[in-house]
């Protein structure tokens, strides 16, 4: 079987806040372990080495989208026509709609009506459209990877040991469930930033800023903020 690069656009897992600008606008390279700057030359590398290619974002942050749109350019260029979207944004039920709307077959319109964009996912469009756009116009492959909503509501009830067959049949096969307790504290803690949101417009105060992702986590990461010339840790 031939190694496909996938870039997954997902949560906000690696997108970090912090100082500066480098050398596009808007946004900064990281590493992700010695927390020091990075070149775009240095993440083109580590891409070019790479099978999975995980970028993170805060929904709302056209920024971000930004970053995801420049790292889906660099992962093509050093990969060409082996390069495969993943999308958390479009549940796996919707799949054949997405191979119809990434092959050029549908209009965007219908797209949008047929997945039920707004329940579905909920965030405008607009701030996704460049990437869909890049995949429509460079034919590449695109995966819906999440589960449907129903499923997820399932396991927050029953747990995955509560799933019936047919429900199971919907996940990952030999799906691995992590027990590092630094992991289970790490995403709790993300858990518990993405619903400080919606706690506080529920008492009608406004969101407090959230960070999401580890700054000393693996990998690159980078913040999508207009900031100076120069980056710094």
């Amino acid at each position: 079987m031939s190694k496909i690069p996938i870039l997954t656009l997902l949560l906000a897992i690696s997108v970090a806040p912090s100082s500066p600008a480098q050398e596009k606008p808007g946004f900064c390279i990281f590493n992700g372990v010695t927390g020091l700057p990075e070149s775009m030359e240095s993440i083109s590398k580590v891409i070019s080495r790479s099978r999975v290619v995980l970028v993170g974002e805060t929904h709302d942050q056209a920024n971000d989208h930004l970053v995801q749109l420049e790292v889906l350019e660099m992962l093509h260029k050093v990969k060409n026509r082996k390069t495969v979207v993943g999308l958390e944004m479009l549940n796996m039920k919707l799949q054949p709609l997405l191979d119809l709307y990434a092959g050029g077959e549908i209009s965007e319109e219908k797209f949008l009506k047929k997945s039920n964009w707004k329940k579905e996912w909920g965030v405008p469009f607009e701030l996704y459209k460049p990437v869909f756009d890049y995949i429509r116009r460079h034919n590449l492959r695109a995966i819906a990877l999440n589960v449907p909503r129903r499923l997820v509501a399932r396991v927050a009830r029953v747990g995955l040991e509560g799933l019936v067959p047919e429900e199971k049949k919907e996940l990952p096969e030999n799906m691995e469930l992590s027990s590092d307790p630094r992991y289970i504290k790490h995403l709790k803690k993300v858990f518990s930033e993405h619903s400080a949101p919606r706690r506080a417009a529920g008492r009608g105060l406004p969101p407090r800023p959230t960070r999401s992702g580890p700054r000393n986590g693996p990998g690159l990461t980078a913040s999508p903020r207009p900031q100076p010339k120069k980056c710094r840790a």
